[in-house]
């Protein structure tokens, strides 16, 4: 079965992907936003704690990392020979295995 008929069959993961794109763009243009001292500036994220501004582009990185290894992990169970999964892995290369660890 290829990809993108498991997506077709799928249609809450492609609402899911859709969805995201969006909201990051905000995220990175709120990020663009701040300035000098206001990166020093950190607020209580639900789950982990104390977290600074400064440290969300690194955070947010991470985690999009992660689901890239998650999405060559899924191809690679799913479909072992698949071509992107060597391409997901290199633009992953560095990021967690997981978005758990993220």
């Amino acid at each position: 079965m290829e990809i993108l008929e498991m997506l077709e069959r799928t249609p809450a993961i492609v609402a899911g992907i859709a969805a995201q794109v969006p909201e990051s763009l905000v995220t990175l243009r709120l990020l663009r936003g701040i300035a000098g001292d206001q990166w020093a500036r950190s607020g209580r994220q639900e789950g982990v704690g104390p977290v600074a501004i400064a440290e969300l582009p690194r955070r947010i990185l991470d985690h999009d990392l992660a689901h890239l290894n998650e999405i060559a992990d899924l191809l690679a169970d799913l479909m072992p020979a698949h071509p992107m999964i060597a391409g997901l892995r290199a633009l992953a290369a560095g990021g967690p295995r997981s978005s758990r660890a993220a």
